[in-house]
């Protein structure tokens, strides 16, 4: 049974492998995937003159289609249009040829972006396809979504795609927050938050958790840097996101049983205790990139208590 460490150690291993991988040696990682995932997914051999007929992969009895392109570099103007161009080329040579053989319900267009996330061009593309063909569901398959399959295989199939690793050390810390803290600490760029931070919701939970104003302001600077946190999170697998959120939980789960909740400055002890816990013996720019994590599930309400809206309106205060 594969633990914590081999997991981490398995992603590691996929990822080097996409990094690595562009046309023909990408769509073979894809395939061999895929074939373990799903057992009716069907490769398409290429055939002389012939080739794949656009298809390099299909489950008959769903009805869904893949097609797989993988360039060194995603980000090039010229490789973007190719990328556009392959698309619609791509799926109007596949509906020509198989439509009338196995009803296209859904088209994947399985793209090995790296995990830079795909350009707005390539997006656009499939909308427009959308129109044209609505009977047709249209996806996109980048590099994270591809990891998440991954790793929801059996550990038999993961080691035969990636080979054997030996466990780790208990003295090494191999986990998706480890990732996640680098990242924080060493982006150049300032990304946008995708949603606007719920100040009073916010506030009133700091307020309903008795939280000091130095932890206070810290959590508040820290949600400011939320954005390059969700960035992050687009470019990686669920996998990774779901284990940094167990973490921080785990965290803050094990802070609140450790201290006694009739201590005054409860809240704040169990603040320090989670930080702590998340990053031991770090340095402050550590603390830093935890903090913007602390803030991300606290406004989330996966840390901290939630207040309750009744006593709220009934507080006549």
């Amino acid at each position: 049974m594969f633990g914590i460490g081999e997991k981490y150690i398995a992603r590691l291993m996929i990822k080097n492998k996409i990094y690595s991988s562009d046309g023909q040696t990408f769509e073979s990682l894809f395939s061999s995937i895929m074939t373990k995932y799903n057992p009716n997914f069907e490769l398409v051999k290429a055939y002389g003159n012939l080739g794949d007929k656009k298809n390099d992969g299909f489950d008959k009895t769903t009805g869904e289609y893949y097609q797989v392109y993988a360039p060194e570099n995603i980000e090039k103007g010229s490789t973007i249009n190719d990328a556009i161009a392959k698309l619609e080329n791509d799926f109007q040579g596949l509906y020509e040829h198989w439509n009338t053989l196995c009803q296209i319900k859904k088209f994947n267009f399985v793209l090995n972006d790296k995990y830079k996330g795909a350009p707005p061009q390539v997006h656009s593309k499939l909308l427009e396809l959308s129109q044209k063909y609505p009977h047709v569901e249209f996806n996109i398959i980048t590099a994270n979504k591809l990891e998440d399959t991954f790793m929801n295989l059996c550990e038999d199939s993961i080691i035969e795609i990636v080979g054997c690793f030996a466990s780790p050390s208990s003295q090494l810390d191999y986990s998706a927050l480890t990732d996640v803290i680098n990242y924080l600490m060493n982006s150049k760029e300032k990304h946008e938050r995708t949603e606007e931070l719920q100040v009073a919701n916010f506030e009133e939970k700091i307020s309903f958790n008795k939280l000091n104003q130095e932890i206070a302001c810290r959590l508040r600077a820290a949600s400011y840097q939320v954005g390059n946190l969700e960035t992050f999170f687009k470019r990686n697998s669920e996998f990774a996101k779901n284990e940094i959120q167990k973490r921080i939980t785990e965290c803050y789960l094990a802070a609140s049983m450790s201290i006694d909740k009739a201590e005054d400055n409860y809240s704040d002890l169990v603040f320090v205790k989670m930080l702590d816990d998340i990053c031991p013996n770090e340095t402050e720019a550590v603390k830093n990139a935890a903090l913007v994590l602390a803030s991300y599930y606290f406004e989330l309400c996966d840390i901290f208590e939630k207040p309750n809206k009744e006593d709220s309106i009934n507080d006549p205060s």
